[in-house]
């Protein structure tokens, strides 16, 4: 079987879609098939090579708008590539409504096309209403709309129009994260012996703004010196995301890091910071990569996405209020959420303090330890979205180390365990066999 793939970017670039794109390449390549990869270079230049026993074609840049790329080249390339190749199926990712419109212009009908929705268009509100009638036709003329998640499938504006065609893949984490070579293991001994006194924190991810990275630097201002941030990743809000962290010796930036440098920095790390703000960030690659290290997760309650499925509140890790729906908390209770997560007994004025405080505005309770004996035994925490700590907050309750250590296996597990690579390509192979 021939299949073509159309993808943002592609390993070893740093994009989730992309790294969703590469592991859907490399369990059909199991299978022998004969594989494409249409995507954006990460340099101004277009090049072609071989990786994963498929050939990438990276076309050269020509613009950004509204954060997708493209290039002037693409239509005919495109049309070249599916005449010469002829593929049997295509994979589409969404959103990037200037592929979808190239790709519909193509009239020939003998290839079978898959859409992988990660996201709708959020924030280009009318952008998303100038290319809806071309949605519409992609959804008419896609045989399957795969979404990662129900979380994100029931949240989506066109789950009506997608319902009979949707089918969830759980996504793959790759456990290559956490298979060090011999310059990985040292690299990840020295950043231990170098953050040894400190609690490391780590992000991976493009600097764009639905990323709400700038809350993370802002959060890292309200924290003592034990805290260190080490941001991996580069893009369009870099110089001022570096303005915005000036002065403040907590925080760095690793803006031209190899894969081999975030492996090691995943391995390493404390707490993986995941400040996404908006549902653009529709599961988190990066983000379950962390866990599968066994580290546990901070990340803000975003609704309708899958984040939030995929490293749930209080089990694997700690989530905030999303500060787009912040409702005003007062401040000065991160001492008590940081007593109830790691089992104290808070003091009677403390526990008095938060009554007064949902009594005030938030009707469910804080950061309570989960009557169920399982539960408490792992040290998980539960709360409300409502009533969730800020980052800063949250960051401070993992200070607790045995905290960190059960959080963190259990996030392993929840990765080893439903977002596996055999699941997968279970999924692919039946969604390819049930031919319609």
């Amino acid at each position: 079987m021939k299949i073509l793939h159309i993808t943002n970017m592609y390993y070893p670039s740093i994009s989730g879609v992309g790294q969703v794109t590469r592991d859907i390449v490399k369990a059909l390549g199991e299978k022998g098939n004969k594989q494409k990869v249409i995507c954006f270079n990460s340099v101004k230049k277009g090049v072609s090579e071989e990786i994963d026993g498929a050939e990438i074609i990276r076309l050269k840049p020509n613009f950004s708008f509204r954060s997708q790329q493209v290039s002037f080249s693409y239509p005919a390339l495109l049309r070249k590539t599916i005449d010469s190749f002829k593929p049997d199926v295509v994979f589409i990712n969404f959103p990037n409504p200037f592929l979808i419109y190239f790709l519909l212009q193509y009239k020939k009908r003998d290839f079978r096309l898959f859409t992988f929705w990660h996201s709708d268009i959020v924030k280009q509100k009318v952008l998303s209403r100038f290319f809806n009638p071309m949605i519409k036709r992609m959804i008419s003329r896609s045989e399957k709309i795969l979404y990662s998640t129900e979380t994100y499938f029931n949240g989506s504006k066109y789950m009506n129009l997608t319902k009979d065609k949707a089918v969830i893949i759980p996504l793959q984490i790759d456990t290559s994260v956490r298979e060090l070579t011999k310059g990985e293991e040292a690299e990840v001994v020295r950043l231990k012996n170098e953050y040894k006194d400190k609690i490391l924190c780590v992000n991976v991810s493009r600097h764009v703004p639905y990323k709400g990275l700038e809350y993370l630097i802002d959060a890292s201002k309200d924290l003592d010196d034990r805290y260190r941030f080490v941001f991996l990743g580069a893009g369009r809000l870099t110089e001022s995301l570096k303005e915005r962290a000036k002065g403040n010796n907590k925080i760095s930036f690793v803006t031209n890091a190899s894969n081999s440098i975030k492996k090691a920095y995943l391995n390493a790390c404390d707490i993986f910071c995941f400040p996404s703000i908006t549902k653009n960030e529709a599961f988190g690659i990066a983000l379950g990569e962390a866990m599968l290290c066994g580290k546990p997760a901070i990340t803000f309650h975003i609704e309708g996405s899958g984040v939030n499925e995929l490293c749930r509140a209080g089990l694997e890790g700690i989530e905030c209020r999303n500060p787009l729906e912040d409702e005003g908390r007062t401040g000065g209770e991160a001492l008590l959420l940081k007593k109830k997560c790691s089992g104290e007994t808070p003091s009677e004025k403390e526990g008095k303090d938060g009554k007064e405080h949902s009594a005030s505005g938030n009707t469910a309770k804080e950061a309570e330890i989960m009557d169920s004996e399982s539960m408490h035994a792992r040290g998980s925490v539960s709360y409300s979205a409502r009533t969730a700590p800020s980052y800063a907050e949250g960051l401070l309750a993992l200070s607790d180390k045995d905290l960190r250590t059960r959080l963190g296996i259990a996030a392993r597990v929840r990765v080893e365990t439903i977002f596996n690579k055999e699941r997968f390509k279970e999924n692919l192979s039946e969604l390819l066999e049930k031919k319609v």
